[in-house]
Order: structure tokens, then C-alpha cells, then sequence
């Protein structure tokens, strides 16, 4: 059984295509049928043509599918997780810059050491020595 382009139309397939159609099925015919079932003879065309019936008629049409219906399948709460989840990277990046900042804040505050002045105590110079 074969469905015409147009399925409320039978004649809408040629009798051209119709001869294609049954040139490839006597092609396969051919080739599938086992040697032994002939007895060891070749097919004639005549017996392949015995073995071929077509018929053009309606059938149920053709089904849509979601091939056909191309839309966005993306669930709402993929979206959802999605921005979550955008939110939580962002936050922890704000975290982190936040924390380098403190601890760059704190290594300065350790690095700015005044140096102490100690008073001399003995207040007489040094007498000199000589050997």
C-alpha cells in the first residue's frame, strides 16, 4: 500500500511513479528469494510480477510528530535552577573579593610598625682606647 502525495487524491500518483514503485520491489524480490525455493532456477519477470501488488490508497495521513512542532522543551524550572544557581555564584564571588579585600587591609595595618626611639643612656662619649 502506497500513500499519494495528496491522500485525499488517489490519482495524484503518476502511474510513473507507480512502475518506479514496482521496480524496486522486484529488485528486492529478486535478490532476497532463496535459490533453493526456485530449485535452482533464475525468476522470470513474469513470476516477480506475480509477487508484486500495489495499491494506492488513503491511509491515516501523516502524524505529526515533535520533529514537526519545533518549540522551546526547556521546563520552566530548568530557568529556575538556572538562576539560583547564578545568584549563588555570584554571591560567593562578592564573598571572596570581600574576604581579599579584608585580609590586604589587615596585612597593611601589621606592616606599619613605627620605628621606637630609644633614648641614649650614657651621655658621655666613648673614650677611645689605644692598644
Amino acid at each position: 500500500m502506497v500513500e499519494p502525495p495528496t491522500a485525499n487524491d488517489v490519482n495524484s500518483l503518476t502511474a510513473e511513479r507507480q512502475d518506479d514503485i514496482k521496480k524496486i520491489l522486484s529488485t528486492i524480490i529478486s535478490t532476497s528469494i532463496d535459490k533453493e525455493y526456485t530449485n535452482g532456477q533464475a525468476l522470470t519477470q513474469a513470476d516477480l510480477d506475480n509477487k508484486i501488488v500495489l495499491s494506492v490508497s488513503k491511509l491515516d495521513g501523516k502524524q505529526q510528530t515533535a520533529a514537526d512542532n519545533p518549540s522551546n522543551n526547556i521546563p520552566i524550572w530548568v530557568y529556575i535552577v538556572g538562576g539560583v544557581l547564578l545568584l549563588a555564584i555570584i554571591a560567593l564571588i562578592i564573598l571572596l573579593v570581600r574576604k581579599r579585600r579584608r585580609d590586604e587591609e589587615e596585612e597593611f595595618e601589621f606592616d606599619e610598625r613605627t620605628p621606637i626611639d630609644v633614648p641614649d643612656i650614657d651621655t658621655e662619649p666613648e673614650k677611645q682606647k689605644k692598644w
